[in-house]
This record gives structure tokens, C-alpha cells and sequence, in this order.
């Protein structure tokens, strides 16, 4: 992961994450990071609910406006929690509006591994 001056590898990172967002959803703007390996290194021991972010290179300026409109489209549903299956549709809406593909990373402790990466595409336009 690479901020504005350095690369953080996503073991340190997730280090640093860790004891900050249990029961917490994260939202990241770095471009195609929202990757297993990224996943191995927070979603475990965390307590983090779920990881949102896009799964493939975008402009900064672009990431920026999918976040006001992501956040926006939220807090419009609910301004008082982001529940699961909102911030999974939201981000579906948001995929459509940009076409952009996102990942959806969320807690699950019920399969082989301790998370799940969902892919969210951008769905065909019907006229």
C-alpha cells in the first residue's frame, strides 16, 4: 500500500489498523488493494467488520467523487449505522454510477477462512 510519501506493506499496516477498528467497517481509496492478501493481514484478529474499496486502478479524482457519492447514498439510507446488506447494495448502486469494479470484504466466521471477498461489478445498463 503506498501513501503520499512511502509503502506500507500490508502486514504493517494491518498492525497498525488492528486495534483501531474492531467492530468498525474500513474504506480504502487505495487503488486494487482490496486483495486476499491485504484481507489475510487485517480481517482476522481485527474484529473489523468489513473492508470496501475498489478492485482496480481509478484517478484520484475519481475515487474522490465515489466516496462522496458512496458516504452520501449511505448516510441517505441511514444516517445512524451501516448494516451489511445496505453498504452491499450502496456500493453496487455506486459501481453502477461510476463503473467501476469494487470488493467487498466482510467478516464471516463461519467459512475456511475467517472473511469472504465479495466482487462487485458494475451491472449492464438497460435502455
Amino acid at each position: 500500500m503506498y501513501t503520499t510519501l512511502d509503502r506500507i506493506p500490508f502486514e504493517e499496516f494491518g498492525q497498525l489498523v488492528a486495534p483501531h477498528i474492531k467492530n468498525r467497517r474500513l474504506f480504502v481509496s487505495a487503488c486494487s488493494a482490496t486483495i486476499r492478501h491485504f484481507a489475510d493481514s487485517i480481517m482476522p484478529d481485527s474484529g473489523c467488520y468489513s473492508i470496501l474499496g475498489p478492485d482496480q486502478d481509478i484517478l484520484f479524482g475519481d475515487a474522490a467523487v465515489l466516496w462522496a457519492s458512496f458516504y452520501h447514498v449511505m448516510f441517505t439510507a441511514d444516517s445512524t449505522a451501516m448494516k451489511y446488506d445496505v453498504v452491499k447494495a450502496k456500493a453496487q448502486e455506486v459501481a453502477n454510477m461510476y463503473r467501476v469494479r469494487l470488493t467487498l470484504i466482510d467478516h464471516h466466521a463461519t467459512a475456511s477462512k475467517p472473511y469472504r471477498l465479495k466482487k462487485i461489478t458494475p451491472q449492464k445498463e438497460t435502455s
